[in-house]
């Protein structure tokens, strides 16, 4: 599903002109670098065998902040198929019995 186009009437929280951003760090130069860093810091968490969840707090864009995996609106501001997929990755806690290398099994038994 195409991003929706961002509303004449208010800058996008996505315009790469936009001088001011929410959110925790640098501000990404693309849809496609925002994919990136992403699924970067989710794959730290789903390679993590002793975290069994996390959520994404945000789904929408509100008016004062501008972090949502949709717009104001309710329209994708990312590919949703794509993050689905990388959602849906097996995490670490998942493989129990698999060896982590140690000699410990890939579990949190040992907490």
């Amino acid at each position: 599903m195409e991003p929706a186009a961002p509303r004449r009437d208010q800058q996008s929280a996505d315009d790469p002109g936009r001088a001011d951003s929410w959110g925790y760090g640098q501000r990404v130069e693309s849809v496609e670098a925002w994919h990136e860093r992403f699924e970067g810091l989710t794959r730290v968490l789903l390679d993590n065998p002793d975290m069994f969840g996390y959520c994404y707090t945000q789904l929408t864009d509100t008016f004062q902040e501008e972090n949502g995996l949709y717009d104001f609106d309710r329209k994708p501001k990312f590919d949703i198929d794509r993050i689905r997929a990388f959602q849906t990755t097996e995490a670490a806690y998942e493989r129990a019995g698999e060896d982590r290398g140690d000699g410990l099994p890939l579990v949190a038994s040992r907490l």
